[in-house]
């Protein structure tokens, strides 16, 4: 289970890792007597079952130690113990970032050609606009960080009910190989700074609520 990528921005913890194990091996490197099995259980499909465990592990790897998970009735995972969480799982890869005191939100999603033609379900016009003309390989990365960037302030703000073309407006912005850029909530005109990440199979992007 190589570790593509730590990264520490103030408190907040980051960690990018690719799945090659089985759920077997990754369930051995759990070790302590938290309730695995019990939450596995819930899980029919070997691949949920995969995410579940790899996100565990990783948060191992990152913070030394085993935590438990637990879940909003929206879904939404976070620490008893106090801090905040978030989690993404994209193909062969999982993400999760953890902050002690200020909410976040991270998002992986996989390098793939069928973003586009889902870009009008979350980009709007004025989005799409200032990339019409550059070339498609450029676009579809525009287009899958809109996407994760969008999934990545749903699961920060978590408020039911968002319009992804309506509710959330990135600016133009120049993409890099990693960087961030400005997005507003329209909602209440809030901004935030989406940190990314471009890696040839996937995008990451993260978020950290100003406190």
């Amino acid at each position: 289970m190589p570790l593509l990528a730590r990264i520490q921005q103030g408190s907040a913890t980051l960690g990018i890792w690719n799945v090659e194990e089985t759920a077997q091996e990754l369930r051995k490197l759990l070790t302590s007597p938290l309730s695995y099995d019990a939450e596995l259980s819930r899980y029919k499909l070997p691949k949920r079952k995969i995410e579940y465990l790899a996100a565990r592990v990783l948060l191992k790897s990152l913070l030394g130690e085993e935590i438990f998970v637990h879940y909003t009735a929206t879904g939404k995972p976070y620490i008893q113990e106090g801090g905040f969480l978030s989690i993404s799982h994209s193909g062969a890869y999982v993400a999760v970032i953890i902050h002690p005191s200020a909410a976040v939100g991270i998002d992986i999603e996989s390098y793939s050609d069928k973003v586009d033609t889902l870009f009008p379900k979350f980009m709007s016009t004025e989005e799409c606009k200032p990339i019409a003309d550059y070339p498609l390989i450029e676009k579809r990365w525009h287009y899958l960080l809109h996407w994760s960037s969008k999934e990545t302030l749903y699961k920060l703000l978590s408020t039911q009910g968002i319009d992804f073309r309506k509710d959330f407006f990135i600016p133009p912005f120049e993409r890099k190989e990693s960087g961030s850029f400005s997005f507003v909530y329209t909602r209440t005109e809030e901004h935030y700074e989406v940190q990314y990440l471009c890696h040839k199979d996937f995008v990451c992007t993260w978020c950290i609520a100003s406190l």
